[in-house]
């Protein structure tokens, strides 16, 4: 008999909790403060991969994630001087660092390059001239610390295609007035923001002036198959990058987060 009450009451206890089984409780994380800006850190690259021998700490608010798919095991983060993609190489990043949250980076250890002007930080792959992923050594490490702060704001920049620098690579802009102009050979057809398969999609887009800029779009991102709006003005907002595309080179190119980015 008692062993049924136990029995009984354990299973209450259970019952009761049973909410708190859902919750993702994660855990308090070092907090650690910059001693430089991203600005000053990112300017120390002059085209070569820089191996990064002192105790530089920066810190800044995640602006792009993984989480739609068109940013691939890594982050970018912004302060009020610049940006930085941080090359983490773990998947789901955006359960631990996700847009909006304060993320620390201890860059001792790390080497500081760019791909398609965008700054960035890793590890140095041998053999290759790509910046590597730190992959599962930044725990133990410490070399990627996610804050207590969440739900921060980086409010993009608002520029004209006319206004774009190469040294803005990296930053999260808003462009305006933009109109899709699809290629010769897509015609009046229904054109995705990628097309089928891994590939990148490249759909350009004009200003009122005739200035263009190409909106780059991972084949794996969840809204690669969207329509890409056509016929009508929207403003875009995305991390500015340079580099080439299928058909030219040295372009700017825009990056969307999500199709949140899009507005009409």
């Amino acid at each position: 008999m008692r062993f049924r009450i136990c029995i009984l009451l354990l299973l209450f206890a259970c019952s009761c909790g049973y909410n708190d089984f859902d919750r993702l409780v994660l855990p308090d994380y070092e907090q650690v403060w910059p001693n430089t800006t991203i600005g000053y850190v990112t300017s120390q690259y002059k085209g070569n991969t820089l191996n990064i021998n002192d105790d530089i700490v920066v810190a800044g608010i995640v602006t792009a994630d993984d989480h739609s798919g068109n940013f691939y095991r890594s982050f970018i983060i912004q302060d009020d001087t610049g940006a930085v993609e941080v090359r983490a190489g773990m998947f789901d990043l955006h359960n631990l660092f996700p847009r909006g949250r304060r993320v620390t980076v201890r860059a001792r250890g790390l080497v500081l390059g760019s791909l398609n002007g965008v700054p960035q930080l890793g590890l140095r792959e041998l053999g290759s001239s790509q910046i590597g992923y730190i992959a599962s050594r930044y725990f133990p490490d410490g070399h990627l610390l996610p804050q207590n702060e969440r739900g921060l704001t980086v409010n993009p920049r608002t520029l004209r295609l006319s206004e774009l620098d190469d040294r803005m690579c990296g930053l999260l802009v808003r462009i305006e007035g933009l109109i899709f102009t699809p290629a010769a050979e897509e015609g009046h057809a229904y054109t995705t923001w990628a097309g089928h398969g891994s590939g990148n999609g490249y759909r350009v887009f004009r200003d009122t002036s005739g200035a263009q800029i190409t909106v780059v779009t991972s084949g794996y991102a969840l809204f690669a198959r969207n329509q890409v709006p056509r016929g009508r003005a929207v403003a875009l907002t995305g991390i500015l990058m340079r580099g080439n595309t299928d058909t030219a080179r040295g372009v700017y190119m825009l990056k969307l987060r999500d199709l949140d980015d899009v507005a009409e």
